[in-house]
C-alpha cells in the first residue's frame, strides 16, 4: 500500500539539525583562534588580516556586534508582540464589519475587496 506522500508525489524533506547563525560563526572564530594559538610562532601567514592580533580584534568586534544584535532583536520582538496584543481584538471586529457589509446594497466588487482586506489582515496578525 502506498503512502499519501507517494500518491501525491510530495517529497519529504529532512529537517536540518545543524547549528547556524551569528553566534555559531563567532564561536567558530573563537575555535580558529584557539587552533592558531596552539601553533605558536610557526603560524605566520603572509596576509596581515590572518595574523593572530587581527583575528583577536575581529573576534572582539564580533562579540560586541553579536551583543548588539541580540539587544536589538529582543527590542524588536517585544514591540512586535505589543503590536500583536494591541490589534488582537480587531480580528472579530473586522469579520463582523465584512459580514455587515454583505447585507447592505454594496456592490459585489466592494464586498470582494472587503473580504480580501479581511483575509490579508487575518493572515498578517
Amino acid at each position: 500500500m502506498k503512502t499519501t506522500s507517494e500518491l501525491t508525489g510530495a517529497v519529504k524533506t529532512k529537517k536540518s539539525v545543524s547549528e547556524t547563525g551569528h553566534a555559531k560563526n563567532v564561536a567558530n572564530l573563537q575555535s580558529l583562534i584557539a587552533f592558531v594559538t596552539a601553533y605558536g610562532a610557526s603560524y605566520n601567514p603572509s596576509k596581515n588580516a590572518l595574523k593572530l592580533p587581527q583575528l583577536t580584534a575581529l573576534a572582539t568586534a564580533s562579540q560586541a556586534s553579536l551583543g548588539d544584535v541580540v539587544t536589538k532583536n529582543t527590542a524588536f520582538n517585544n514591540k512586535k508582540n505589543e503590536r500583536g496584543e494591541a490589534f488582537s481584538n480587531l480580528k472579530p471586529l473586522a469579520t463582523r464589519v465584512v459580514n455587515a457589509l454583505q447585507i447592505t446594497d454594496a456592490t459585489a466588487n466592494k464586498i470582494d475587496d472587503a473580504k480580501g482586506f479581511n483575509q490579508k489582515y487575518h493572515s498578517y496578525f
